[in-house]
């Protein structure tokens, strides 16, 4: 339990009912959680009341929010939805938002790549999951709801990045054989072939979706 500290002001404190009263609060507040209180502290706010806070920060009804994995990633949204609510409709924005997601993108203006007046393309990183229909048109309705009404989508690439572990193995047989004949002067000579061999086997599966 946290040590006890008296935040009377000095003509209270010297009342001997006031300060039994702050003694009696702070020992029936001793025994209780009080970080419901505190309800705009999103780290330590209830996963329950993250809805609300969505609301207050304005995300909730988002594509971003609906996207969010984990309640980590909710927190996160919330914690920064101040700052982008005031960026919005700029790069950083859309960019930011992916980031949250555990989703690294990179946007490009049509003067960094040569496309029409006006046109942007953003590439989206998926590691370590795979992509489906589904996914692709979440992550289109982000980019539109965050984008400013004067720019236009070219083109979404989604790109899944995979990590795994690549095995080596090699083997080396050396093998030598001596026959062993009638006395003959005291010189002689061993000859072989060294074989060395290796194999790699790798495995790629990937799931073609229909384009619309």
């Amino acid at each position: 339990m946290a040590e006890f500290v008296s935040v009377l002001t000095p003509p209270l404190a010297t009342d001997a009912r006031f300060t039994a009263l702050e003694q009696l609060e702070a020992k029936l507040l001793a025994h209780h959680d009080l970080s419901g209180l505190l309800p705009n502290i999103v780290d330590t706010a209830p996963a329950w009341q993250l809805p609300y806070l969505a609301e207050q920060f304005g995300v909730l009804g988002t594509e971003a929010w609906q996207m969010c994995p984990d309640d980590d990633a909710r927190r996160e949204l919330v914690r920064n939805g101040i700052r982008l609510r005031k960026y919005w409709g700029t790069p950083w924005a859309i960019e930011e938002v992916f980031r949250i997601l555990g989703l690294p993108a990179a946007l490009e203006e049509w003067f960094n790549y040569g496309g029409q007046r006006g046109t942007f393309r953003v590439d989206i990183t998926v590691p370590d999951r795979g992509i489906d229909e589904d996914l692709y048109n979440r992550a289109v309705r982000a980019v539109l709801q965050y984008k400013n009404l004067r720019s236009h989508l070219d083109r979404l690439r989604v790109v899944a990045n995979s990590k795994g572990t690549l095995y080596i193995g090699a083997a080396t047989v050396v093998g030598e054989n001596i026959t062993v004949g009638p006395w003959s002067p005291p010189e002689s000579h061993s000859a072989g072939v060294v074989n060395i061999g290796m194999a790699t086997t790798m495995t790629e599966i990937i799931h073609v979706y229909p384009r619309h």
